[in-house]
């Protein structure tokens, strides 16, 4: 699946011609699975992006190869092949459509126990498919037109019958009626990201508006956060408006779709992570070591983020495979460094959240049993349940992916399209912002702490319930029944009051 999809995104976000899509397959079917070529073909086409190569060692592998797989074609699409084969035999190339694939795929693993019980078993290679065509030892240049009824996800696969080592390189493109040049799938991508980009955009706003009247640093720091999705949402727009409409990205677009996904996502580290040291809300300046912590985090981030954007850029404009591998295995080792930094950003998050929920709930018993004023004890209530609804979004934050996926799952299983799931969590991001926006404010939680302080100052009767009053104007005999109490709630001895005297 990982191979799979791999292979789905380079034909897709990474731009030859027409989202044209360069491969190199080795077949060499063994006996021994060597789970570490697996791994490391796995972050080879990830790495390598549109210019993928293949070496795999596998045992007992299907006889159909996939060349790629769910990709969404129209009647009247056009797919063009260039394919050179090193075959000893000619072999056969299949198109194949969702429900043609299904009998194909299940006849290949009945196939694939009677290989191995007996190889002499006799392979029927004549079940349906929308096209094929022969695959011999030399370039193959040819052009194929989707003549279907209706709209359909297809697959192009090799049909390896003889079980034979080969390689196959070359590239493939399609396009689909009125010169569009992504998969049905993600047609509708560049409409969400135009419409979120602007939601985002008055969602912005709207906190500006609400710190025009009642000042806080946290309003300026989430209206850059913000500022900075809708930034990258833009960018991301015209990256699939440009692939719908041109089939190919030019370099200096796609540095700067990374380039900007990278700010985005330093910025909401560091928002998340001055929230969660209490700053804006227990405190209005930071540690010194605190301040190195964000700043030299940052530098790091952004001059690493504009590596990484040039060695994009770089490595998609390289004609020479071996020229643009250079760059995309800097490329990797880049993000696998930034990657370390987000996960160090996220657990000093989690932490300080953690304690800092743990410090305003003592805090707040303390208040309470020792009967300070009503608007000390309700700010302390305000704080203490910002902190509770900042842990709530942090995790619906680092869930996102779970999420996404499950959105995607439950979309295919209610038979919808990918488009839908995609929306739903746009929609949910958008959410997660607008309640940072109205609970982890502080300016804007003036409503919830005078109406605490209203409901503790106009029943003071009700606290001296609740707690013993161990101080101030009580007289020896209110103190010792309210320690009276006290002892027999938590001991709840039948004998009390004890025989050694009312002083015990």
């Amino acid at each position: 699946v990982l191979l799979t999809r791999a292979a789905q995104a380079r034909s897709l976000l990474r731009g030859a011609p027409k989202c044209s899509a360069c491969f190199s397959v080795r077949f060499k079917p063994r006996r021994v699975l060597n789970m570490r070529t697996v791994v490391l073909a796995t972050v080879c086409l990830v790495a390598r992006g549109l210019f993928g190569s293949v070496d795999l060692d596998v045992d007992k592998t299907s006889f159909l190869w996939p060349v790629f797989q769910e990709i969404g074609l129209a009647p009247g699409a056009t797919l063009t092949l260039n394919l050179s084969a090193k075959l000893t035999t000619c072999t056969t190339l299949l198109l194949l459509s969702s429900d043609e694939l299904g009998p194909w795929t299940k006849d290949s693993q009945d196939v694939l126990v009677a290989w191995t019980q007996n190889p002499d078993t006799v392979i029927n290679t004549y079940s349906n498919s929308r096209w094929r065509a022969s695959l011999c030892a030399n370039e193959t240049m040819m052009d194929v037109s989707i003549d279907a009824p209706v709209s359909d996800t297809y697959a192009l696969v090799v049909l390896n019958v003889d079980r034979e080592t080969f390689s196959l390189q070359g590239w493939f493109s399609y396009v689909n009626p009125n010169g569009e040049h992504l998969p049905l799938q993600f047609v509708n991508w560049p409409i969400l990201c135009w419409l979120e980009s602007w939601g985002m955009v008055c969602l912005a706003v709207i906190t500006l508006g609400i710190s025009l009247w009642r000042r806080s640093a946290f309003h300026a720091l989430l209206f850059l956060c913000m500022s900075c999705r809708a930034s990258d949402l833009f960018l991301q727009w015209n990256k699939y408006e440009t692939l719908s409409h041109e089939g190919q990205l030019s370099p200096t677009t796609s540095g700067e779709v990374l380039l900007g996904d990278n700010i985005y996502q330093l910025a909401e580290m560091v928002m998340l992570f001055l929230f969660s040291i209490g700053w804006g809300v227990l405190r209005t300046r930071l540690r010194e070591n605190e301040r190195h912590f964000i700043v030299m985090a940052c530098i790091f981030d952004i001059v690493f983020s504009m590596i990484a954007a040039r060695d994009q850029a770089k490595s998609q404009g390289m004609e020479a495979m071996g020229a643009s591998d250079l760059y995309l295995m800097e490329l990797m080792s880049i993000k696998a460094s930034l990657g370390v930094l987000w996960c160090m950003f996220t657990v000093a998050t989690y932490f300080a959240t953690i304690l800092n929920r743990g410090t305003l709930t003592a805090n707040v018993e303390q208040s309470l049993f020792l009967h300070e004023s009503a608007r000390e004890t309700a700010d302390l209530y305000a704080k203490r349940n910002a902190f509770v609804n900042f842990q709530t979004l942090f995790f619906a934050i680092i869930l996102m992916p779970i999420i996404t996926q499950l959105s995607e799952v439950a979309v295919w299983f209610l038979g919808g399209q990918e488009w839908m799931a995609s929306a739903l969590c746009r929609i949910a991001w958008w959410c997660i912002y607008a309640l940072l926006a109205l609970l982890l404010v502080p300016g804007c939680a003036g409503a919830d702490v005078s109406q605490l302080a209203r409901a503790v100052e106009g029943d003071p009767a009700a606290d001296a319930e609740e707690e013993p009053v161990l101080h101030g104007t009580a007289t020896p005999g209110q103190e010792f029944e309210n320690l009276n109490s006290v002892y027999v709630e938590l001991r709840d001895d039948s004998r009390w009051p004890p025989d050694e005297g009312p002083n015990e």
